[in-house]
């Protein structure tokens, strides 16, 4: 039988039971969650984003959350907004927020709308309006200029993501980074993929 162990990290939490999310800042967190990976759980997964360390918890096992003063029993997952640097604005998604496959991803002001999070998961990024996952158009196209889009999670590589100095790489093409249309900043601009050039248009970060 697993064993299941505590661990308390310096954050700041705010936890909405209703939607089962929680969003991490700087306070006291104790996680009850069970350490075995061949028992019941998987711990602590930790991210660098954009030089700045970052809490991930998988917590397809968690038992126990404790904020403060109180506590909730829950399934958790973390979701937080993608931040473009150039632009200041979010992550989005098109026509609203709509849940189809197949609807570009642009940037957007930043808003708190449940289509501006995104949990990683894995490899993958998946929105939590609609679970599903940030893809890429015309079949995974790894051209120039092809905008990234959701899509429903099927572990195709034009579905991973790999975070490096602050540029979400293209699984399918490492070569190819998630951009702005034209270097754009405004509201409903496409996001596509593009050369790596390190250019300020292709740095995100994924902040709580």
């Amino acid at each position: 039988m697993a064993t299941c162990r505590s661990l308390k990290i310096l954050v700041r939490v705010v936890y909405f039971p209703s939607r089962r999310i929680a969003y991490f800042h700087l306070i006291t967190l104790t996680l009850a969650f069970p350490w075995s990976s061949t028992g019941c759980g998987k711990g602590i997964r930790m991210l660098k984003i954009s030089n700045r360390a970052l809490i991930s918890v998988s917590l397809g096992a968690l038992t126990a959350i404790t904020l403060g003063t109180g506590s909730a029993s829950a399934s958790a997952q973390l979701y937080a907004p993608i931040t473009n640097y150039k632009s200041g604005t979010c992550l989005s998604l098109a026509n609203g927020g709509s849940t189809a496959n197949n609807v570009s991803a642009i940037l957007y002001t930043c808003s708190g709308a449940s289509e501006q999070s995104w949990e990683p998961s894995g490899s993958t990024y998946v929105n939590f309006k609609s679970g599903k996952c940030l893809s890429l158009a015309d079949g995974g196209s790894t051209a120039n200029g092809t905008k990234a889009i959701q899509y429903t999670c099927n572990g195709q590589p034009e579905q991973d993501w790999y975070l490096r100095d602050g540029q979400l790489k293209s699984g399918k093409d490492f070569s190819k980074c998630l951009s702005t249309q034209s270097g754009g900043t405004a509201n409903n601009t496409n996001v596509v993929i593009y050369d790596c050039n390190g250019a300020p248009e292709q740095q995100w970060s994924w902040l709580f």
